[in-house]
């Protein structure tokens, strides 16, 4: 009895150890959006708000919008770094732009 539990913790163990933390993270998130898709009605409708945002979120190749969608987001949600604001400098490798220090 005893040598059943510690193989099946051993066991347990080296799949906890084959797996990050992030995996697991993405693998329950994954898990818990596919059960909030099973409690939705399988009828669609015009009216459902979380398929029409969903839908309108994604970005399709050959948007003629795409190109301002993304520059109005970037606009609205700034980069986290600040960008160097200086006059122009020499290029530096691989177009690499000065940062701040």
């Amino acid at each position: 009895m005893e040598a059943e539990t510690r193989t099946n913790k051993k066991k347990q163990e080296r799949r906890e150890g084959k797996t990050s933390l992030k995996q697991v993270r993405g693998q329950s998130g994954k898990l818990a959006q596919d059960l909030h898709e099973l409690s939705k009605p399988t009828k669609l409708s015009a009216e459902d708000e979380h398929l029409n945002k969903y839908i309108r979120a994604q970005i399709c190749d050959g948007d003629p919008m795409a190109q301002y969608i993304s520059e109005k987001a970037l606009k609205n949600n700034p980069p986290a770094w600040p960008v160097y604001q200086a006059p122009a400098c020499v290029p530096i490798l691989f177009g690499i732009p000065p940062g701040y220090r």
